[in-house]
C-alpha cells in the first residue's frame, strides 16, 4: 500500500506539473491561430505586438532577496515560456515591442542597465526563421517621459537598440510607423524631441505627395489622447478606462493637441499603443471626418496588474486590409493556487494512509484479555509502531515532495532550454 500510493501520488504531480507548466501555455497559443480569426486571404503578412514586458528589478518591489528573486525567475519564465511558443506554434513574420522593455531602465547606470539588457535578451531570444523583431520603441520605464527624460537614458537606449522612431515598409501596401512619442513629448530640451519630430515631419511631407495612400499602421507607446471615460469596450479586465492623468516619470496619454497632430500628419489605418497594461479599443476622429481604431495592447508579464496577460495579433492582408485579434495567456496565480492545493490534499493522502495502517497494526496485535505485564508491553509496542508510521509518513512525503522538485526542474529546464 505503501508504495503503490507513492507511485500514485507522483505520477498525479508529474501530470499536474505537464499540464500546469507546458499544456496550458501551448493550449493558449494554439487557440490564436490565425486560421481560426482571419478571413481567407493570400498570403497574408503577420505581425505579434508585445506590450509592456516590463522585466522587474530593485525598482519594481520592496522586497529583497529570496522573494526579489523568486519573482525575477518566475516572471521571467513566463514570458520567455510564452515567447518561445508564440513563435514556434504561430511564427509570426514580425514582432514589434510597444515599450516598456526593463522596469527601472531609466533609473540605472551602465554597470546595472547593461546586464539588464542581457538578461532581456535571454528572456526574448533570437529564434529561428526569417521572423524580425523590433524593440526599438522606448516607454517611459526605459528613458523616461516627456520634460522628465534624461538624455544619457536616451541616447543609450538609441545605441543598443536602434532609432527610436522608424517606418517599416510591409509590401507595397502596408507600412509600420514606430513613433517614439516619449520624446516627442518633450518641450524643453530640442536635443530629444527633435530627432521624433524631425521623422514625423519628413513622414507627413511624404505623405502628402503619394499617389496612393498606404496602410499605415502607428505604433505608439503612449495612448493617444480621448476625452476622459471614454469606455475601452468589453475585453479590458477593469470597469474603468484609461485615466486622463501624468505624474512623476509617467503620462497616461499623449496631450490633445499633439494627438490630433500625428493622426493629421500620418493618417494612420490602426494605432496600437502600450503603457496601461490593460486592453482598451477605441475610436478617434480627426480632420472632422477621419476615423481610426487605436487597440493598446495587454502587458506580456503577469507581474503587471491583470489576470490575464496577452498580446496582439495583426494581419495585414496584401490587397490592404487589416485584421486584428487578442490572444489571452494564462493565470499563473490560479496555477500556484491548484499546485497549492494539491500539496494538500498530498499530505492528506499520507496522513489517512497512516491512519489506516496503525489503526491495521494495533489490531493486529491485539490477542485476548491483558494482563497488568502485557498492558506496558502493548503501550511501549504501540509508541514503536506510531513512530514507524509517523517516519514512514515523512519519508513518503520527502520521496513524493523531492520526485516532483525534480520533474519540476527538468520541465523548467526542458522548456527554457
Amino acid at each position: 500500500m505503501e508504495e503503490t500510493m507513492e507511485v500514485v501520488l507522483c505520477a498525479v504531480w508529474v501530470a499536474a506539473f505537464w499540464y500546469g507548466e507546458s499544456r496550458i501555455y501551448r493550449s493558449a497559443v494554439r487557440s490564436c491561430q490565425w486560421s481560426a480569426w482571419e478571413q481567407q486571404r493570400r498570403s497574408p503578412h503577420h505581425i505579434a505586438v508585445i506590450a509592456d514586458p516590463q522585466i522587474i528589478d530593485e525598482n519594481t518591489y520592496t522586497r529583497r532577496g529570496l522573494l526579489l528573486s523568486l519573482s525575477k525567475f518566475f516572471t521571467d519564465l513566463y514570458m520567455h515560456r510564452n515567447y518561445l511558443y508564440l513563435h514556434s506554434i504561430l511564427h509570426p513574420s514580425t514582432t514589434v515591442f510597444l515599450g516598456d522593455l526593463m522596469d527601472g531602465g531609466r533609473e540605472w547606470g551602465d554597470e546595472v542597465w547593461v546586464p539588464e539588457y542581457e538578461r532581456l535578451l535571454s528572456v526574448f531570444p533570437n529564434v529561428a526563421g526569417e521572423n524580425k523583431v523590433y524593440m526599438n520603441l522606448p516607454g517611459n520605464h526605459d528613458i523616461g517621459v516627456a520634460d522628465t527624460i534624461p538624455g544619457t537614458a536616451l541616447a543609450r537606449f538609441t545605441e543598443f537598440f536602434g532609432q527610436t522612431s522608424t517606418e517599416i515598409s510591409i509590401g507595397s501596401n502596408h507600412s509600420l510607423v514606430l513613433l517614439d512619442t516619449v520624446s516627442l513629448s518633450n518641450t524643453n530640451n530640442p536635443a530629444i524631441s527633435a530627432p521624433p519630430r524631425q521623422f514625423l515631419d519628413t513622414l507627413a511631407a511624404q505623405i502628402s505627395t503619394e499617389s496612393e495612400h498606404k496602410q499605415r499602421v502607428l505604433f505608439t507607446h503612449i495612448p493617444l489622447y480621448r476625452d476622459p471615460d471614454t469606455p475601452c469596450g468589453p475585453l479590458r479586465e477593469s470597469r474603468s478606462p484609461i485615466k486622463i492623468q501624468k505624474g512623476y516619470q509617467y503620462q497616461n496619454v499623449i496631450l490633445p493637441d499633439l494627438s490630433l497632430e500625428i493622426l493629421s500628419k500620418i493618417k494612420p489605418s490602426m494605432v496600437f499603443s502600450g503603457d496601461d497594461h490593460d486592453y482598451c479599443r477605441v475610436t478617434h476622429t480627426y480632420d472632422e471626418t477621419n476615423t481610426v481604431d487605436e487597440v493598446t495592447v495587454k502587458s506580456f508579464s503577469w507581474a503587471m496588474g491583470v489576470h490575464r496577460p496577452g498580446f496582439q495579433l495583426l494581419s495585414l492582408d496584401p490587397d490592404g486590409g487589416i485584421e486584428t485579434h487578442l490572444c489571452l495567456l494564462p493565470d499563473p496565480l490560479v496555477t500556484f493556487q491548484c499546485y497549492g492545493i494539491l500539496a494538500f490534499v498530498t499530505q492528506l493522502a499520507l496522513v489517512v494512509r497512516g491512519i489506516l495502517v496503525m489503526r491495521n497494526s494495533r489490531r493486529g496485535s491485539y490477542t485476548g484479555l491483558p494482563t497488568n505485564a502485557d498492558d506496558d508491553d502493548k503501550w511501549d509496542k504501540g509508541k514503536k509502531q506510531d513512530r514507524v508510521v509517523v517516519g514512514s509518513y515523512l519519508q513518503s512525503l520527502g520521496k513524493v515532495g523531492t520526485f516532483a522538485a525534480v520533474w519540476f526542474v527538468v520541465l523548467v529546464w526542458w522548456q527554457t532550454y
